[in-house]
């Protein structure tokens, strides 16, 4: 949760609800999801890589460049279902369904 971590050191967020509120605000998934995936990952170890950061892949975009990136974001609603068909240059053609699982 990239963007968690930003809210919370920037400031913009003092708690870990404000800032699960203000991800749902901004688009990133629903509030009581993404709070059962935070608290989840500090829970259960087969979850910990969730929380792993990777500073040298970190970036900063302006706010231009999101808008354009978070433009491109589905939030499913309930039994929705998303295909993306694509090509890895591993594993091939392949294709992953997205389902709300709500």
């Amino acid at each position: 949760m990239g963007s968690f971590l930003h809210l919370r050191e920037t400031g913009e967020a003092a708690t870990v609800e404000e800032a699960l509120h203000r991800l749902d605000e901004l688009g990133f998934g629903f509030y009581d999801s993404l709070k059962s995936a935070y608290y989840q990952a500090h829970s259960e170890s087969r979850f910990q890589a969730v929380l792993k950061e990777y500073p040298a892949r970190r970036q900063l975009l302006t706010a231009e460049e999101a808008k354009r990136l978070l433009s491109r974001v589905r939030r499913l609603g309930p039994g929705e279902e998303i295909t993306y068909t694509g090509s890895d240059p591993r594993l091939g053609e392949l294709t992953v369904r997205f389902k709300d699982a709500g």
